[in-house]
């Protein structure tokens, strides 16, 4: 078990077990899901049942057709009055794609609410929400309930009440965040990197007049190379 997916807690190591026992009684549900052309409305009927049974939020924290500025969100769950995350939901054959994102992101963002799920019942996509403007977001995961591979279980807890309310997925957020490539990309080229580098070469070639300024573009050079 992942130790930066599951709270390590007697509680939190609870929680993922129970949701993997409910989850083997969950499987011929998928199955039998996956092969029926469901619509909208009827994927709509299993996310219901999934949020239910599997993730552990009741009738009255799911609300359906949430309005935001006159417009609608398929879902929001909604706890003690606090908006969790929106829900965007698709037919089950419906490949999912970041265009389908838009209208939920911005519905999130005018309430508000840092997350959004994308999801046609069997793929689930979570999507952190930045507000700044223009609205944009990012994918922090995206399994299939049909694939127990990848953590599919672990990441699937992050979505239980449980964890929710304590901000897990947040906090595994911010651990993808720290090693992205972006951030790694910004620390490579500050002054105290780069004065390491020199300070490397010279003890490396002997060299003593090497600018740093001459290095930093070699940096820059090296991470634009496609890999």
């Amino acid at each position: 078990m992942p130790k930066d997916l599951i709270e390590s807690t007697k509680t939190g190591i609870k929680n993922f077990e129970t949701l993997k026992e409910k989850y083997k009684k969950f499987v011929p549900i998928l199955k039998q899901a996956s092969e029926i052309e469901l619509n909208e409305s009827d994927t709509c009927n299993l996310v219901t049942k999934i949020l239910e049974e599997l993730l552990d939020y009741t009738i009255f924290e799911i609300t359906t057709e949430h309005r935001i500025r006159n417009q609608y969100a398929d879902f929001a769950i909604k706890v003690d009055g606090q908006i969790l995350f929106i829900i965007e939901v698709k037919s089950l054959k419906t490949k999912l794609n970041d265009n389908h994102l838009t209208q939920a992101a911005t519905y999130a963002a005018n309430e508000g609410v840092e997350w959004v799920l994308l999801t046609n019942g069997i793929e689930w996509k979570l999507y952190h929400v930045n507000f700044e403007k223009p609205i944009s977001w990012e994918l922090v995961f995206d399994i299939s309930l049909l694939e127990n591979k990848h953590n599919m279980l672990e990441k699937l807890c992050l979505l239980t009440k449980y964890s929710f309310l304590r901000n897990e997925v947040g906090k595994y957020n911010e651990r993808l965040q720290a090693l992205s490539e972006t951030v790694v990309k910004k620390v490579l080229l500050t002054d105290d990197v780069i004065k390491a580098i020199v300070k490397g070469l010279k003890k490396e070639t002997g060299y003593n007049k090497i600018e740093p300024e001459k290095v930093k573009k070699v940096v820059k050079r090296l991470l634009e190379v496609k890999q």
